[in-house]
């Protein structure tokens, strides 16, 4: 139990570093008046996500 309480904390930090990106990029909006977080959000997610995951497996140790 105690390594899951080490690994909560910067799982729960990832999540919410991708929630507050796609945040940002769905209000994002070009001078076109087209969305265009469509073309950035999936690549950026995929990044943010593997990274978590990364981090994640380092500090399970």
């Amino acid at each position: 139990m105690e390594d899951y309480r080490v690994k909560i904390p910067h799982l729960l930090l990832a999540d919410v570093m991708i929630v507050a990106v796609a945040v940002m990029l769905l209000l994002t909006i070009d001078e076109n008046g087209y969305p265009i977080h469509l073309l950035i959000t999936i690549p950026l997610l995929t990044i943010m996500s593997s990274l978590g995951l990364y981090f994640w497996a380092n500090c399970s140790g």
